[in-house]
């Protein structure tokens, strides 16, 4: 309950042991398979090789636009069995049935009046037991610490702020899906605070819309 109340008041929540060690542990593995097969990057011993970290930096670029580190790995043995674990499925549905589940239709409300209400779906009340989880992507970013953020250098970027829909207009009738709440799975620890993989300001969700 802590954690749900925590998650409603920030906007964000760090759930540890959701996944077993074993599945991360043999999805990285298939990660760095996939890098080496498809683009040969080595990613055993780059830390202390710099010629092997540029050669890896470059080739990167032929699996990965750059944007936040995402590959074009979407499918393994590994990866699959996560998507299915009951341990995941039930923090979305912890979190939707205290939240997005329990709102009225908001589809034809004016965004400015948004603000006033918690929890806006365009879809009324519903079951969050009765969803799917849609894993879309991978990534694989080396360190900040080992790549210095540069304007021209794209793969040392992550996703940065941004908006996963327009506050002017959350629900238009072309929507194909809604996504509220999101994971993020962290295969590997920071080498400190400031360079993790996710960044956010805490409690906007509040005043999303009143911002805007």
């Amino acid at each position: 309950r802590g954690e749900v109340n925590r998650f409603k008041e920030l906007g964000y929540l760090v759930k540890k042991n959701v996944v077993p060690i074993n599945l991360i542990e043999n999805h990285k593995k298939e990660i760095r398979q996939f890098l080496n097969d498809k683009a040969q990057i080595e990613v055993e011993g780059e830390k202390e090789n710099e010629e092997l970290r540029i050669k890896n930096i470059q080739n990167l670029k032929i699996v990965s636009s750059g944007f936040g580190g995402m590959i074009d790995f979407i499918w393994g043995h590994s990866y699959n069995q996560i998507r299915q674990l009951p341990s995941l499925y039930q923090c979305f549905v912890d979190l939707f049935s205290e939240t997005y589940s329990q709102s009225q239709s908001c589809a034809n409300i004016p965004p400015h009046l948004l603000s006033s209400i918690p929890w806006p779906n365009a879809f009324g009340p519903f079951s969050p037991s009765h969803m799917y989880i849609f894993a879309n992507r991978s990534c694989f970013r080396p360190p900040s610490a080992l790549i210095p953020h540069s304007n021209s250098n794209p793969i040392s970027h992550g996703t940065g702020f941004h908006l996963d829909l327009n506050p002017f207009n959350p629900f238009p009738p072309s929507m194909l899906f809604w996504q509220p709440i999101q994971c993020l799975l962290a295969l590997s620890p920071s080498l400190s605070p400031s360079t993790g993989g996710f960044l956010t300001i805490p409690s906007f969700h509040l005043s999303c819309f009143q911002y805007f």
